[in-house]
């Protein structure tokens, strides 16, 4: 069982129906909401082994305030990994 972060594939998905005019950056979106750009690129990038749920807000409640109806499903992703080795046998 894994728990993954999509933030960074959330953000290309936006952009690609967007045409990337509003979809903010990793920096942009770390600036505004008071993180360290690597912290957040690390994030997105799902290089971390633990997301609080005060982080998770404030991501999810920025893109919100920028218009986009971001949800935690959005962020995360359950993956059962027996089902994933199973399709793949």
């Amino acid at each position: 069982m894994t728990m993954r972060i999509i933030l960074k594939s959330y953000l290309h998905d936006l952009k690609s129906k967007e045409g990337g005019e509003k979809v903010p950056t990793i920096r942009d979106l770390a600036k505004s909401i008071g993180m360290e750009e690597n912290t957040l690129f690390n994030i997105s990038n799902n290089r971390i082994k633990q997301l609080s749920l005060e982080t998770s807000e404030k991501i999810i409640s920025e893109m919100r305030r920028r218009g986009f109806n971001m949800q935690v499903s959005d962020l995360l992703m359950y993956q059962d990994d027996s089902i994933s080795q199973s399709v793949q046998n």
